[in-house]
């Protein structure tokens, strides 16, 4: 007699769907964040600024009346896409963190906790640059903005500002971890070097807003 093949059926509807970090209420997110317990971390905090960042260069177009489908598409269209990208870095940073986090509970030997703090390093070094790239659009953007709403770019670059700060302080933590001096400097100059080049940019904008 033949075997009786044997089917698994999965029921979705009682399956169970993780919530996302970025998908959370505001209130629960910053509950968590507040929390020794809960995964969000310094990271997700600062991402989560970084897609406020870009939302206010988005809010100075519109109130500028910019058209989204006109001259200056390109701007309005980079900027919302920047938006949605930090706010998927709210939930990778925990993620791309992880395994050197596990490396570090474990014991894990200099080789292994390098290899883990350079994962744990990219995203920082990358939003790093994307807020240098936002000023960028900022920048762009200012000049066809009321003067009364040049104060929300304003709040954009500061909050550029506050995030490059925090990915550098995470990039720096991250570098102790590595044993190869070399690599450990220029993880570190990566970001250093970005701000360098854009703080002309950075001074000039800051003065451009300030009303």
């Amino acid at each position: 007699m033949a075997e009786q093949e044997h089917k698994i059926v999965i029921d979705k509807s009682k399956s169970i769907k993780l919530q996302k970090l970025s998908e959370k209420p505001l209130n629960t997110f910053t509950e968590e964040v507040a929390s020794a317990a809960g995964k969000p971390e310094t990271g997700s905090a600062a991402a989560l600024v970084a897609a406020l960042a870009p939302a206010l260069g988005s809010l100075a177009a519109s109130l500028a009346g910019i058209d989204p489908e006109g001259e200056h598409k390109n701007l309005v269209l980079e900027l919302n896409e920047m938006r949605k990208y930090m706010l998927k870095q709210v939930d990778e940073i925990p993620r791309s963190r992880a395994p050197l986090m596990k490396r570090l509970a474990e014991n894990a030997d200099g080789l292994h906790l390098e290899s883990a703090a350079r994962v744990a390093c990219s995203i920082p070094n990358e939003i790093v640059y994307l807020m240098c790239r936002c000023m960028e659009l900022l920048d762009a953007l200012e000049p066809l903005c009321r003067a009364e709403d040049k104060p929300t770019i304003q709040a954009a670059v500061y909050l550029c500002l506050a995030v490059i700060s925090v990915m550098r302080g995470q990039i720096a933590l991250y570098a102790t971890y590595m044993q190869d001096a070399s690599f450990q400097y220029v993880v570190k100059r990566e970001a250093e070097l970005n701000v360098q080049e854009h703080q002309a940019l950075i001074d000039s904008l800051l003065e451009k807003t300030t009303v």
